[in-house]
């Protein structure tokens, strides 16, 4: 057991570990709110380095309170709670800006932060497009700038780029506005996020998406049959892509019933069958530090139970060596683990 342990251990210090779906900006916000400063340097980093994580996109996540009127000033409010945080975690956690930045911050000690959004409401335009004037993109320029490198485009709801999942009956594709969302994204050098985006959706963008795209927090629908996970076709259409798929331990779905690591495992060993190791990554979507509505999250989730032997980040080490216990070498691991997000982040981050 012991060796089993110092195998995970030296696997998890070598490697840049990612985790692609961090909602923590929710929780900072919350208790910055309160009064509280350095929340990240102080409530969660002795977590995150207890379970071996390097680094996480930090999502900009609009509660649906906040939608469509005050999208725009929440996300600039989450925003500058993560620079903040930085300023105040004094040199603990490095904004990252391409792959580099991962492999430096590792070297560091720093906690590699990328600025993401989930759900593209404060991005997108009010304008009906297309029209005799080319499309608002001072929204999106103004993030980047700012230091937002992802965008994910829908959370469950239907939105001014794409369909969300919630939305899955319309069988709603992608907008004019987010098909040119897609190229200008590709020209700026931006990692564009699939996850909770609806089926017809998620096929528009891949027939126009020229670099790899994201799905940060999913499962196969194959293992377990829900709105969020994603089909066979879609897993392959996205190796096709080059892309990558964060395996997701948010319990509503890993499994109905027992969601547990080897649930998640299941996952894993379905899309590496499917497709191969090198489009499988993580993307925890740790909720057990936020207390969330069922406004946000749907009435049946919060009666799930946590899953289990992954309920939260000092936790990740079962991961690992769940998957040394099914057979994936110490190569393997460190791709799924964050070395296929990088490769991503090489290709197509500026």
């Amino acid at each position: 057991m012991s060796n089993q342990h110092d195998h995970v251990q030296s696997i998890l210090e070598k490697a840049i570990v990612i985790d692609g779906h961090s909602d923590m900006l929710n929780d900072v916000i919350a208790k910055r709110d309160q009064g509280e400063t350095a929340v990240i340097a102080t409530r969660h980093l002795k977590r995150l380095n207890q379970g071996g994580c390097d680094g996480q996109i930090f999502a900009i996540y609009v509660e649906a309170l906040y939608k469509p009127d005050m999208a725009l000033k929440r996300a600039i409010r989450l925003a500058d709670s993560l620079f903040l945080e930085i300023e105040e975690a004094k040199g603990k956690i490095r904004l990252c800006y391409t792959a580099d930045d991962f492999v430096k911050a590792k070297k560091e000690g720093s906690h590699a932060a990328l600025l993401g959004m989930e759900g593209a409401e404060p991005v997108a335009s009010d304008v009906v497009w297309p029209s005799k004037k080319p499309p608002d993109m001072s929204r999106l320029h103004f993030f980047y700038k700012i230091g937002l490198r992802h965008v994910g485009f829908t959370w469950q709801q239907r939105n001014q780029v794409a369909d969300g999942v919630g939305e899955a009956r319309a069988n709603g594709g992608l907008t004019n506005f987010g098909g040119e969302l897609v190229k200008e994204m590709n020209r700026l050098g931006m990692v564009i996020d699939l996850a909770h985006i609806a089926e017809k959706s998620y096929f528009d963008v891949m027939d126009i998406a020229k670099d790899p795209v994201i799905v940060s927090h999913t499962n196969c629908k194959a293992v377990f049959d829900f709105e969020r996970c994603i089909s066979d076709e879609q897993i392959h259409v996205l190796a096709e892509n080059g892309g990558v798929m964060g395996v997701c331990f948010y319990p509503a779905i890993v499994d109905e019933n027992a969601p547990s690591v080897e649930r998640v495992l299941d996952h894993v060993d379905h899309a590496v069958n499917l497709v191969g190791v090198d489009h499988v990554g993580w993307g925890a979507d740790f909720a057990d530090y936020i207390q969330w509505s069922a406004d946000e999250v749907g009435p049946d989730i919060e009666e799930k139970p946590k899953t289990q032997g992954l309920e939260d980040v000092t936790k990740l080490p079962n991961f690992v060596n769940g998957l040394l216990t099914r057979g994936y070498s110490d190569q393997d691991i460190t791709k799924i683990l964050g070395g296929n997000y990088l490769r991503v982040f090489k290709k197509v981050l500026k």
